[in-house]
């Protein structure tokens, strides 16, 4: 997995808070935020009642993230509390191991808007710029998360499609996935 270096950083109302890449002792802090974000029930493929990820699981997958090339997982960390997660993994195969999947961004609820996912984006985009084999990176989003979509168009990346009616919330209640790319300098 790659690694980056800690950067500290100051929230848009002044509190410090850290990113790092993620460690196994992180697997039930990020359990925790993934359930919260989970239980919004509008911006992940997974609903709350089919996770089945338990602390052993992601303890298990952090683990094999550290030892996988062209993987990385970081956490936003404000005072030992994990508020924010991104991972970006790229391909294994020769024909996709230029392209960075951004297949994960969570920030806690009460954490959104204060510079948290900036962050995390603008991390991923300096990891990939310091990692030579990496040309472009990806990532789909809910047209529905708006917000999100403003925040990867302020970090560089342009729509490149659409899937109409792809994601269904409930009866007559559909979203479109959108496809982000952003080329790496």
């Amino acid at each position: 997995m790659g690694e980056i270096k800690q950067r500290e950083l100051i929230l848009e109302q002044g509190e410090q808070f850290c990113i790092r890449t993620a460690s196994e002792t992180d697997a039930a802090a990020i359990l925790d935020l993934y359930r919260s974000v989970l239980a919004e029930g509008r911006y992940t493929l997974l609903l709350l009642e089919e996770m089945q990820r338990t602390e052993e699981t992601e303890r298990k997958a952090i683990a094999d993230e550290i030892k996988r090339p062209g993987c990385l997982r970081f956490v936003a960390d404000v005072d030992g509390l994990i508020v924010g997660m991104a991972r970006v993994k790229a391909g294994g195969l020769k024909r996709t191991a230029h392209f960075g999947d951004v297949d994960s961004v969570w920030v806690h609820s009460e954490w959104r808007r204060h510079g948290i996912g900036n962050a995390l984006i603008d991390t991923i985009v300096r990891w990939a710029e310091g990692n030579k084999g990496i040309e472009k990176l990806g990532l789909f989003v809910f047209s529905t998360s708006e917000a999100a979509i403003a925040l990867y168009h302020q970090n560089g990346f342009t729509i490149e499609g659409r899937a109409p009616r792809d994601i269904k919330f409930a009866e007559d209640d559909y979203a479109d996935t959108v496809i982000m790319g952003r080329m790496v300098d």
